[in-house]
């Protein structure tokens, strides 16, 4: 399964915009790190955005917020345990 199967078009849209907003309120702050990433149903749908800690955190918080209101390609809702994040590792 790949992200196209997972979000359309309006959705990924929506997250771009999520990711615009972010780093507009908080740029890349926070510790380094390096590997951070958000599996939807263990499929890597997006890869870290900015080296520091924070805007990460609060993106993926983001994203999974608005997904869960949200339905997949198929018309399944998206459920908590459908989201892990990939914290990498500090440098």
């Amino acid at each position: 399964m790949d992200i196209a199967r997972l979000l359309n078009d309006t959705q990924l849209s929506k997250v771009s915009k999520i990711s615009r907003e972010v780093d507009k309120e908080y740029g890349d702050t926070g510790s380094c790190v390096m590997g951070y990433k958000l599996k939807i149903r263990d499929v890597y749908v997006i890869d870290q955005v900015w080296q520091g800690s924070i805007p990460n955190d609060i993106f993926y918080k983001r994203v999974k917020e608005y997904l869960l209101t949200e339905t997949d390609a198929y018309n399944q809702p998206f459920t908590e345990n459908d989201f892990t994040t990939v914290y990498g590792r500090m440098d």
